[in-house]
């Protein structure tokens, strides 16, 4: 039996697609999918980590880890002001919805 939560293939090219298409969530399972199979693959964290910045406001604040064994969540840390920060993330969802 299949797992349905999991994206039978998993590639970087389907998670850019779910990406493009403002699905966020599904982006971020198909990447930690390849993290699971290579844990030392750093681009890959640095998309799901990319991928949780834009889920916390999409969440209201709640974050994800951006490695599946990492206790901690991973936050995001960036100069400038809350505001500036959240506006920034608007902007890229905006950017990344648009191609959809």
């Amino acid at each position: 039996m299949t797992d349905l939560g999991k994206a039978p293939i998993q590639t970087a090219t389907l998670a850019e697609i779910y990406l493009k298409q403002g699905f966020l969530e599904k982006a971020r399972t198909v990447y930690v999918g390849i993290l699971e199979d290579d844990p030392t693959n750093a681009e890959v964290k640095q998309k799901i980590q990319s991928i949780d910045e834009m889920l916390v406001v999409e969440q209201g604040g709640e974050t994800l880890s951006a490695d599946p064994q990492d206790e901690e969540p991973a936050v995001p840390v960036s100069g400038g002001s809350v505001l500036d920060q959240l506006n920034r993330w608007l902007d890229a969802i905006e950017k990344r919805r648009a191609h959809v």
